[in-house]
């Protein structure tokens, strides 16, 4: 499949889609741009993120994002690029428990995005009041990088970097969100259980 097999108008609307699902913070509205809304030229804006290593991920209501292929974020993980530091995955932990899943639990969403309600700071520190300062400067790395953010009331919310995840990844970091809060639980177990199994299928020649 190649570009140039469309029409000079339908090209600029591939290219113009793409670089509005490569740059915007939230999802894209398809009904705003020909290219998404098109499941033709839609499937040229997935060949074309294909050649950089990406995927469309599709947001509630018709809306749309790239985001790296999932076979290229466990190479980049192996080569030790994107991989956060122990303290940062743990402050993230905690952001994510005190925001989605507390959301989740009290409103009887099983599933859905990544938007909640945010916490604020000051209650995140006292979880570990001795570690304030380590809590504080990983917030800060953690909003550098998108992973999250500060909603207009102040508090900490789930940063515009987690609506750039894949359904594969979406799923592999709420299982550890689920390992987080209650390793030892049935589903936390079970979770244990089928990625050793899966680990010990991929080590297989």
């Amino acid at each position: 499949m190649s570009l140039e097999s469309l029409d000079e108008r339908s090209r600029d609307h591939v290219w113009a889609a793409w670089t509005a699902v490569e740059t915007a913070l939230d999802p894209v509205p398809e009904a705003d741009f020909p290219a998404l809304a098109d499941p033709a030229l839609r499937h040229h804006l997935a060949f074309l993120g294909r050649r950089a290593g990406r995927v469309l991920v599709e947001g509630p209501r018709g809306r749309w994002l790239t985001a790296y292929d999932d076979a290229v974020v466990s190479e980049l993980a192996h080569e030790g690029f994107g991989v956060l530091s122990p303290e940062d995955r743990a402050v993230l932990a905690l952001v994510l428990i005190n925001t989605i899943c507390i959301h989740r639990a009290q409103t009887g969403i099983s599933g859905g995005g990544w938007d909640a309600p945010g916490v604020p700071a000051a209650e995140l520190e006292q979880y570990r009041p001795q570690y304030r300062s380590v809590i504080r400067a990983a917030l800060r790395r953690l909003d550098a990088r998108g992973l999250i953010d500060r909603s207009p009331a102040g508090g900490v919310i789930p940063g515009p970097a987690l609506r750039r995840l894949t359904g594969a990844q979406s799923q592999t970091l709420w299982e550890d969100l689920v390992m987080a809060a209650d390793r030892s639980g049935p589903l936390g177990t079970s979770i244990r259980s089928r990625r050793v199994v899966s680990s010990a299928q991929g080590a297989q020649p």
